[in-house]
């Protein structure tokens, strides 16, 4: 017995040459951490109110190795409204 597959229909160069991310990089290899503080920094965020915990540990981290960020780490909510 003879199986055939059908082929799929070959893409048109037009479609993939007019991609909109047509030789961009697509995907970084940065952790999404260090992108997210990269892109606070690059929106002039120059100053870091931190109540350091589990889920913005390594976020905090990253934004304070930015040249120029200031960073305040609270150890309570309190002070971090009078600040």
């Amino acid at each position: 017995m003879v199986s055939t597959i059908a082929s799929a229909p070959a893409r048109s160069a037009a479609r993939v040459t007019n991609h909109p991310l047509q030789g961009k990089k697509r995907m970084s290899n940065l952790p999404t951490y260090e992108v997210l503080a990269q892109a606070f920094a690059s929106e002039g965020v120059d100053t870091l109110f931190n109540l350091m915990g589990d889920g913005n540990m390594h976020w905090a981290t990253a934004m304070s190795k930015i040249d120029g960020m200031r960073v305040f780490h609270a150890r309570h909510e309190a002070p971090k409204g009078m600040a």
